[in-house]
């Protein structure tokens, strides 16, 4: 295994990584790149009838609970996807709060078969002894990154929007914030003509296909 730091549509790019990989899986990732500019990079590394696997694919729902104030807690949640959207990496786009279901409907105008998809969401809850493992610390940053993101948005109050941060910090320190958001996550093909002949290989004791992985 060979480990490689840098940007990751450069590598795949690369005239040496050139139709020269038989999976590609790209985990957490697609929701923060330009998908019609992104995909046809990322793919090209990929051989003829070579698969990717798509993980965690952000699509559109950030549900906090219990309420605090049911029309506040929506309005925040609009503008914390639409932050999503309007995000810009080096003045291009850099995904969006739908990622998911864009990701099906660009790959659906490829060359490519689905072979499966379904829904990877982050469900997180506490019981009466609070989160078993390390669950408030990821829950403590969400919240935190959603603050990063619209503590000087124009349509909120600055002290209004403070005391809903320090109310989920509260309820995260006593276990009752529960978080969820929902992805999708998805198998393809790149192509069709060989399909067969990769599945053999990939299933073949023998054979040891190459496989690069984007995180």
């Amino acid at each position: 295994m060979e480990s490689f730091v840098g940007d990751a549509l450069s590598f795949t790019t690369r005239a040496e990584n050139k139709y020269a990989w038989d999976l590609l899986i790209a985990h957490a990732f697609l929701d923060l790149v330009d998908l019609p500019s992104a995909l046809p990079n990322l793919l090209t590394c990929l051989k003829p009838g070579g698969l990717f696997y798509f993980s965690i694919v952000f699509d559109g729902a950030t549900i906090l609970q219990p309420e605090i104030d049911p029309i506040f807690d929506t309005h925040i949640e609009h503008l914390y996807h639409l932050a999503m959207d309007q995000r810009l990496h080096q003045g291009q786009p850099s995904g969006d709060s739908r990622s998911g279901r864009h990701l099906l409907s660009n790959l659906q105008q490829m060359n490519g078969i689905l072979l499966a998809a379904g829904a990877s969401d982050w469900v997180v809850y506490g019981d009466p002894n609070g989160y078993p493992a390390d669950e408030a610390f990821f829950l403590h940053f969400i919240i935190h990154t959603i603050y990063t993101a619209l503590r000087d948005h124009p349509e909120l109050d600055p002290d209004r929007f403070s005391n809903w941060i320090a109310e989920r910090h509260a309820q995260i320190d006593s276990g009752k914030l529960i978080f969820v958001a929902h992805q999708l996550e998805l198998i393809n093909w790149i192509s069709l003509g060989k399909c067969q002949k990769v599945l053999r290989m990939i299933r073949s004791p023998g054979s040891e296909p190459s496989i690069v992985v984007v995180l």
